[in-house]
């Protein structure tokens, strides 16, 4: 799956990679190429499965404001596409008022929120969707390193891997009816 696929070896390499330029000059443009070929590959990806369906659920996503990172948001929109939610990435650096915004615009299921550096405004980031009039019932998840020891409000759910952020966003979605033999 994608989620597996980013959870093992994309994180892995990445990881690695993130730390060559403490010894190597060319570190950062290592690293920097690398993600734009996962950045690619999980495009191509993406593009290979289904079209969710017109009354699919929604799913909206980003990383914070202060937050410069396009992978991981990416990955958490791969990963919901995989599962048929039709995802709505704004991307890194997305301020809250955006984020609320989409909320009320696309009125999804499901928001997530990335956090690989900042987090300060994730608490006013549950209270301003709660107070939106776009989704009464939406769940949120947040995950990343900037919220390792971060105090989370009640509406939010931590998610440490795309893989939680699956079998999450897995429970859900309506029970589909199966034919009786």
């Amino acid at each position: 799956s994608i989620a597996l696929l980013c959870d093992g070896p994309i994180r892995f390499a990445l990881e690695r990679i993130g730390e060559i330029w403490k010894h190597d000059h060319l570190g950062i443009l290592y690293e920097h190429r690398a993600t734009d070929l996962c950045l690619h590959a999980l495009e191509v990806m993406r593009a290979a499965l289904p079209t969710p369906a017109a009354d699919a659920p929604v799913a909206v996503g980003s990383a914070g404001p202060e937050d410069p990172y396009m992978l991981p948001s990416m990955m958490c929109a791969a990963a919901l596409a995989e599962l048929g939610f039709r995802d709505v990435n704004l991307g890194p650096r997305t301020p809250v008022a955006t984020k609320v915004a989409a909320v009320e615009r696309y009125r999804p299921l499901l928001v997530w929120h990335s956090a690989s550096v900042g987090g300060e405004e994730i608490p006013m980031l549950a209270a301003a969707i709660r107070r939106s009039s776009g989704a009464p019932d939406v769940r949120i998840v947040v995950g990343g390193r900037a919220t390792t020891g971060l105090s989370l409000p009640a509406a939010m759910v931590p998610l440490a891997s795309m893989r939680e952020l699956q079998v999450f966003a897995r429970g859900l979605l309506p029970v589909r009816a199966t034919a009786s033999p």
